[in-house]
Parts: structure tokens; C-alpha cells; sequence
């Protein structure tokens, strides 16, 4: 099922690059070769190419999802967050990493997890 065909819980999503080639080669590495000095020059590709409509001061923070357990110790950290950290400053807004909390897993699958609303799942829960 392509994502198109699916049902999400947010409005839009926007991809800065595509994820082929020497990006996609970039990102593998990034991920999973612990590469975190890539977490830069992939921020400034984030900043020069922002979506069409996108204002930094229409928001109050920046907060990166948190990993699961087995992906953040299998990774060594976490990517959005690592990216975040360049771009919370270059957007002038706080970056926030400590008020989402992963919950354990429900066993729901991507498709349940659409049709719920953010606040009714358990995949993640406010401090």
C-alpha cells in the first residue's frame, strides 16, 4: 500500500530530498553506521529547502519523536534529534527532546494506528 492510499493523522508531510543515490547512501549511513556528523550537512539541506508554506515563527518548539528502545540502541541515538539540534537554532525556537515519552508497544498495526488520533494511541504519552 503506497502512502498515498493511506489514512493519517497529520495534514502534510514534505520531503526535502528524494531518497535515492548518494542521498539515500547518506541517510543508511547516517542511521545506521552511527555517522552523526552527517546530522549537520542534512540540517542545512532542511534549511534550504523548506516547504513552499513553512514559517518558523508560527511555532512554540521543536520536538523529535523519540526512538523505541531496540531501534535507539541498535541505532546509538537519535536521528531526529540530532537534526533537530541544528535546526531548533537556525529557526529561532527552543528545541524540546524530554516531553514525549515512548509507551510500550500495543501490538497495533500502522494502518490501526492512522485511524486513531495522536492523543488516543499509546505510542506515545505527554510527561
Amino acid at each position: 500500500m503506497t502512502c498515498q492510499k493511506r489514512n493519517y493523522v497529520f495534514d502534510r508531510l514534505y520531503s526535502v530530498l528524494e531518497f535515492h543515490g548518494l542521498t539515500r547512501i547518506a541517510i543508511n549511513h547516517f542511521k545506521f553506521r552511527q555517522l552523526r556528523r552527517l546530522a549537520y550537512p542534512l540540517s542545512r539541506v532542511i534549511l534550504k529547502q523548506p516547504p513552499p508554506d513553512f514559517e518558523p515563527q508560527q511555532y512554540d518548539c521543536l520536538i523529535p519523536v523519540p526512538l523505541p528502545w531496540s531501534r535507539k540502541i541498535h541505532r546509538g541515538f537519535n536521528q531526529t534529534a540530532a537534526i533537530a539540534k541544528h535546526l531548533a537554532p537556525a529557526w529561532s525556537i527552543p528545541l524540546l527532546t524530554n516531553v514525549l515519552k515512548r509507551a510500550e508497544y500495543v501490538g497495533l498495526s500502522v494502518e490501526q494506528l492512522s485511524h486513531m488520533s495522536l492523543a488516543g494511541n499509546r505510542w506515545l504519552e505527554l510527561l
